[in-house]
């Protein structure tokens, strides 16, 4: 009962005023409530506009996850892809050479095995073999080297140096190597 006789005594004194002063009171009463509608309103607004700004942050974070992510398993399948090459040896690294140089329809100037190494604490084996190909052309330098690589296990040009002749011909210093676990 007493919110409902404040109420009534407001009214009376409201109605006890003068038409000025009643134009006054409701003129302020109204600044008053569009300033708190403003403060309320500029409050939520800065709100939002700090939970949209750390939903950006965090939409921006689970991209760069997924990209990780994604790398991750890329790089995943890339490391078994090459475990499973390194598996797979490659029977004769200087007759594999040779049998791409004969598909490829090149010849071999000379062929020089190197020293065996080891990679990864020993666990890697490396051998290589260097080449020398005299008067060769560009296509089928390219044929030899695309069928060098594509031998089992994993072949890699390693090293490449090639100097252009007169006739539209090249000679070129190779180095192939294989890689396979160490037995």
């Amino acid at each position: 009962m007493a919110i409902h006789d404040n109420l009534r005594l407001l009214s009376q004194r409201f109605w006890g005023l003068t038409r000025r002063e009643q134009l006054l009171l409701l003129a302020v009463v109204a600044i008053l409530l569009l300033a708190v509608f403003f403060i309320i309103h500029l409050q939520i607004e800065r709100n939002a506009q700090t939970i949209q700004r750390k939903t950006e942050d965090k939409i921006k974070k689970l991209d760069r996850i997924e990209k990780l992510t994604g790398n991750y398993y890329l790089g995943q399948k890339r490391r078994e892809y090459f475990e499973n090459k390194l598996e797979k040896t490659l029977p004769g690294l200087t007759s594999h050479v040779e049998q791409a140089a004969t598909q490829a329809k090149i010849e071999i100037s000379s062929i020089t095995p190197r020293a065996d190494a080891f990679i990864d604490g020993e666990n890697i084996l490396e051998r290589s073999v260097e080449l020398t190909l005299t008067d060769v052309t560009l296509e089928s330098l390219v044929a030899f080297l695309k069928t060098c690589e594509e031998g089992p296990g994993i072949v890699f040009i390693k090293q490449l140096r090639i100097e252009p002749r007169p006739q539209n011909v090249l000679t070129c210093w190779i180095t192939v190597a294989t890689y396979s676990k160490k037995t």
